[in-house]
């Protein structure tokens, strides 16, 4: 019967003192994970980013850079479910593309970033994330802007989902 009594104490020991104050110590929301996702349709409202689509994105040439203190850098983490920085996805009724930004871009002072999607060699798109921290682990996303258009502002949202819609 002792036996069982620790058993049963222990883990509740654990509990009680892995977080010893009203924190989010326990709550770990890096950066690093996915922080806006958008469709982008055509001018017909065709999804393009729907393999099953004609006029689909062709997205082995995509291409995600972040902005740092030397400039634009490719993002390209081999070790990553997704490598270049991004991914997509179906929604329940829409094609999306997921942006995975890195943790520390080396300005970390403002926490801001600036990313630059190359959808081919020839046409590229500007996108500026505004961000707050609200603690140590806590990140949100108060505005977007792609190529300088605010496109998602979290005080006109019904949601609080940084999603939005792209028109090529």
């Amino acid at each position: 019967m002792k036996r069982y009594t620790y058993l049963l104490i222990f883990p509740l020991l654990v509990v009680i003192t892995s977080c010893n104050d009203d924190s989010d110590c326990c709550l770990n929301v890096p950066l690093g994970l996915d922080i806006v996702s958008f469709s982008v349709f055509s001018e017909s409202q065709s999804d393009l980013l729907d393999p099953n689509s004609a006029n689909t994105l062709n997205t082995s040439k995509i291409r995600i850079l972040e902005k740092d203190t030397n400039g634009f850098i490719e993002i390209y983490e081999p070790n990553l479910d997704s490598p270049y920085g991004f991914s997509i996805y179906d929604t329940e009724d829409v094609y999306q593309m997921k942006l995975y930004l890195s943790k520390n871009n080396g300005v970390d002072s403002s926490i801001n970033r600036t990313a630059l999607i190359k959808w081919n060699e020839s046409i590229s798109d500007t996108i500026n994330i505004d961000l707050v921290r609200e603690s140590r682990n806590i990140i949100r996303v108060k505005k977007i802007f792609y190529n300088s258009e605010k496109v998602y502002d979290e005080n006109l949202s019904e949601d609080n989902i940084p999603y939005f819609k792209v028109v090529k």
